[in-house]
């Protein structure tokens, strides 16, 4: 079962190597005494290994798994209900059904699972500005880094906006931003200038809980330069800012929301096509999301290494041995005879494996043009899962 859905697919009949195995995976997705928890709680055994000693951004965000075009074969009152637009049937991929408490579990498991981590930051949208998440993360040892949705009120009386446009600018800084069809954003260079400042915020007057009446955070601004509706990111924080290095850290800890925005990417629209899965049950599909996801964060983790500036990370995180030792075969084939196309990384490094899965995807190798995204590197797998399964059968053979 493991070597199933290791595969790099959402249809059991594509992932199944015979009738025999597509049956044992419909039985297994179907079993009730197989729960979400259970897969849940075995992912995050594997992470707990991984964090040991890092200091970690906790990225979350809701997405919906959308099976409308399903709803004539589904099976009602199977673990799916009406989704954001409350028609369409699905899922969202969070258990609880009020969306604002997941901010708060979601600081409470991290903390649980990543009890070994050197330190954890909660990275959230504009959702997870919550007053009750400020205080109940400090209070677990865990950080907070939101986007502001509310104007709130402090404890002089001002609201965080007329606090932010009365400080100055400390500094600033060159980015890229990517274009974005839903916001109308084209790709192009912008000038942040940067400000932040000390806020003590109040508690809302329709919060009657036992919590504190104030909490001191940190705002921070990040405005592009003499650009009318241009990118404004105002930003809360637990962090302690006392410099323009540290702001710019917190902008830079928030851009890096792109990825999870990719693991969805991934998980539906050009990856794994989740929504096109032919289970019949939504307990089944919401297994399957489960599973699909570790495969998801296996490309953001390969993604993540490559796009770094360190080697340490060995291929051995995410490859076994004798997928290293397909891959060492593979890396004579995929480079080419100038400099310019050899693997250029450490021999067993994340990156070196990396390197070799894009190539595999259709990626060029050369390093002067575009790195791999999470795209090519889903294909590269794809493929790589067909190549290793070739390539152990006929050593196999030769082994007799």
């Amino acid at each position: 079962m493991k070597s199933l859905f290791s595969s790099r697919e959402s249809s059991i009949r594509q992932l199944s190597d015979d009738a025999a195995q597509q049956k044992g995976a419909y039985r297994f997705l179907n079993n009730e005494k197989v729960s979400e928890e259970a897969l849940i709680e075995s992912c995050c055994e594997r992470t707990k290994i991984l964090c040991k000693d890092k200091h970690l951004l906790v990225l979350n965000d809701t997405t919906e798994i959308n099976l409308q075009k399903h709803s004539g074969r589904l099976q009602s009152e199977k673990g799916i209900g009406l989704v954001g637009n409350n028609k369409d049937v699905g899922f969202f991929a969070h258990l609880e059904e009020k969306e604002s408490y997941k901010w708060i579990k979601c600081c409470t498991d991290s903390k649980e699972v990543l009890e070994d981590a050197a330190s954890i930051t909660v990275l959230g949208d504009r959702e997870s500005d919550i007053y009750e998440l400020f205080i109940d993360a400090k209070s677990q040892n865990v950080e907070v880094l939101a986007r502001n949705k509310t104007d709130r009120k402090t404890s002089e009386g001002k609201k965080i906006y007329q606090t932010l446009s009365e400080t100055e600018v400390c500094g600033s800084y060159e980015i890229e931003i990517v274009n974005d069809n839903r916001k109308q954003t084209q790709k192009h260079k912008a000038v942040l200038e940067v400000k932040f400042s000390e806020v003590l915020i109040k508690k809302p007057e329709n919060k009657k809980d036992d919590r504190p009446k104030e909490i001191k955070i940190w705002a921070v601004e990040a405005k592009e330069q003499n650009k009318t509706n241009g990118v404004c990111w105002r930003l809360l924080t637990t962090h302690c800012i006392e410099n323009y290095e540290q702001a710019v850290q917190m902008v830079e800890w928030y851009q890096m929301r792109w990825f999870i925005e990719q693991v969805f990417r991934l998980l539906k629209n050009k990856g794994y096509q989740i929504e096109k899965s032919e289970l019949e049950t939504g307990w089944a599909l919401r297994k399957l999301t489960i599973l699909l996801l570790q495969n998801v964060l296996k490309v953001m983790q390969m993604l993540i290494a490559y796009n770094g500036t360190s080697e340490e990370e060995d291929a051995g995180l995410i490859f076994n041995e004798s997928e290293i030792e397909c891959l060492m075969k593979l890396n004579i084939k995929s480079q080419g005879k100038t400099e310019k196309l050899k693997n250029p990384y450490r021999t067993n490094s994340l990156k070196w494996s990396t390197w070799i899965i894009a190539r595999l995807g259709g990626w060029s190798g050369y390093q002067s043009q575009r790195p791999p995204g999470p795209i090519t590197l889903k294909n590269g797998l794809d493929k790589f899962c067909h190549v290793f399964m070739g390539w152990k059968m006929a050593k196999d053979v030769g082994t007799r």
